[in-house]
């Protein structure tokens, strides 16, 4: 009798214990913590200004850089959104804004540079996002290279074809990052009519931009 009660009990507090567990790993809180939103302001309205979706920038970020405003690659990338000092300087130039290199670890700076790098070349590549991200990561002029010669069709399916390991990695990690952002915070207001932690995500092969 005290055998089976122990048993029984026993069952009872491993059955608990997986709810609570299930119970936790999908509320939207518990993976916050794994997807934070640092500098939600600034990201959000510089995405905003360029019509893009914030989610986006965040995916972005996270990986190029883990929301460390200060980081610096071997590369010579700069700042949240890692952006390359020849590239900043163009850009910049393309929004009439003043060029200055140390500013690319400013949150605001970087990101209003960054942000619109990224939409211009959403918008250069048809709303493609794997292309655009390569783009992002490896070169526009490498990406038309790879389309032109057949090494790769910018297709989301054949992203293991991306010739730079590098590319492949980041194009592949962002965009599971982006999926993680929706479903946990939702999809920004002004690209869908429902969504949230349950919703369901968009094609990822390609995005819209504000209207």
């Amino acid at each position: 009798m005290f055998k089976h009660g122990a048993f029984r009990s026993g069952l009872i507090g491993i059955v608990l214990l997986l709810i609570g567990a299930i119970v936790i790993l999908f509320l939207p809180w518990f993976w916050r913590m794994f997807y934070p939103l640092p500098y939600r302001d600034t990201i959000f309205a510089q995405a905003k200004s360029v019509e893009m979706d914030p989610y986006l920038a965040m995916a972005v970020i996270r990986v190029e850089s883990k929301f460390r405003p200060k980081a610096q690659s071997v590369r010579g990338a700069k700042g949240l959104m890692q952006l390359m000092p020849d590239t900043a300087q163009w850009v910049a130039g393309q929004m009439g804004e003043e060029y200055k290199e140390e500013q690319l670890f400013d949150v605001e700076y970087n990101t209003k540079l960054g942000c619109w790098y990224l939409a211009s070349l959403i918008k250069e590549f048809d709303g493609s996002l794997p292309l655009a991200l390569a783009a992002y990561n490896g070169g526009p002029n490498n990406v038309k290279q790879w389309l032109a010669e057949g090494k790769w069709n910018g297709e989301l399916k054949s992203i293991n074809d991306i010739p730079f390991n590098e590319t492949r990695d980041f194009v592949q990690r962002v965009l599971d990052d982006y999926d993680a952002y929706r479903r946990i915070y939702g999809w920004y207001p002004n690209f869908a009519e429902k969504g949230g932690f349950w919703g369901t995500i968009p094609n990822r092969s390609s995005v819209k931009m504000l209207s």
